[in-house]
């Protein structure tokens, strides 16, 4: 009897060892998993509605720089020839399709199909900071050192009828300098708030989003680069208010006994509680006016001169980059003099 058992196990090793060495084996797959030996992907996973997107065959068990192979798109032969281990095609539209299949000849004679889905859909990334930029300013507030920002993705993904897929409903990765972030990742989690480093240097924001199923599927980068907050002079006119739309530069003459000036701190952060401003005349520092953001310049008994007006900022909080110095000259007559005139604030 243990003859008879030993016998037959022999034969079932037998039959297995024949049939693995059959010469002919099929295998079909979507995405990049694989049991025979081949896998195929795609680069970039998540591509645009109109970028390029290399398709690729790789193997650990067969040379495929000999094999023969052929490329196909939607069932539609594109190119084929021995060695052709990757193809570029152009990504669909959002909401299509497109099925690449790789028909491989292997150089032991085996033949294998690999097939995989290329979908599109884009995502567009919208932030804005915490940085001060005065009313009616014409353009994006600058992304100062230290700054509070907020990124908020829109996505322009659709489902397998082609329907539009609510943003609420989507679930998105949010990466920071290659960290994923993921207290603030997750399902419906369109929006993320982070603050700018101590150390100056670039903010790189991730996200991608993808559909609660998986069939689709996005993402985008962008990168901040900070910059040092600023300092811009206007004049407070008593009539027409703050002229916004004429900075002071270089010299203001005075043409009024009095003139108000205001200081407006570009990319400071507006929520601080710690900024000081240090003023100065011809470099006579101004006690009186700490914590002030305005000056009202004047001049007694019709003096004619000029003087440095000099200011000073910075944010003691805890945004320890946030630093300005600005100056300007102001002229009390139509001639200048070279000696310390007696401006007053």
């Amino acid at each position: 009897m243990k003859k008879a058992i030993s016998i037959s196990v022999l034969i079932f090793f037998c039959g297995i060892f024949s049939f693995s060495h059959s010469p002919l084996t099929f295998a079909q797959t979507i995405g990049t998993n694989s049991i025979d030996g081949i896998d195929i992907s795609s680069s970039p996973a998540n591509p645009a509605p109109g970028s390029n997107v290399t398709v690729s065959l790789d193997s650990f068990s067969t040379n495929l720089s000999g094999a023969s192979i052929s490329w196909s798109v939607n069932g539609k032969t594109m190119t084929s020839g021995v060695g052709m281990e990757s193809i570029t095609v152009q990504a669909p539209i959002t909401g299509k399709t497109l099925q690449v299949m790789a028909t491989i000849v292997t150089v032991e004679g085996a033949n294998i199909q690999k097939l995989i889905s290329v979908t599109s859909g884009s995502v567009d990334i919208v932030w804005e900071t915490s940085g001060y930029v005065p009313p009616l300013y014409e353009g994006k507030t600058p992304y100062a050192y230290q700054n509070t920002v907020t990124f908020i993705a829109m996505p322009q993904l659709v489902d397998g009828s082609g329907n539009p897929i609510n943003p609420k409903n989507l679930i998105y990765q949010w990466k920071k300098n290659t960290f994923v972030l993921g207290s603030q990742s997750g399902y419906g989690k369109q929006r993320l708030t982070v603050t700018g480093s101590v150390i100056a240097e670039p903010l790189t924001i991730d996200v991608t989003v993808s559909s609660a199923d998986g069939s689709a599927h996005a993402e985008a980068q962008i990168k901040l680069q900070p910059g040092s907050p600023s300092i811009l002079f206007y004049q407070d006119d008593p009539l027409y208010g703050v002229l916004y739309n004429s900075a002071i530069t270089g010299t203001l003459r005075l043409i009024h006994n009095q003139t108000k000036v205001i200081a407006a701190p570009y990319g400071f952060d507006v929520a601080a509680q710690g900024l000081v401003y240090n003023w100065s005349i011809n470099g006579a520092a101004q006690s009186n006016l700490s914590g002030s953001r305005s000056a009202v310049l004047g001049v007694n008994g019709g003096q004619q001169g000029s003087s440095n007006i000099d200011l000073s900022l910075q944010n003691t909080g805890n945004d320890i980059l946030q630093g300005a110095e600005s100056s300007f000259t102001a002229i009390f007559a139509s001639k200048s003099a070279a000696t310390t005139s007696s401006a007053i604030f």
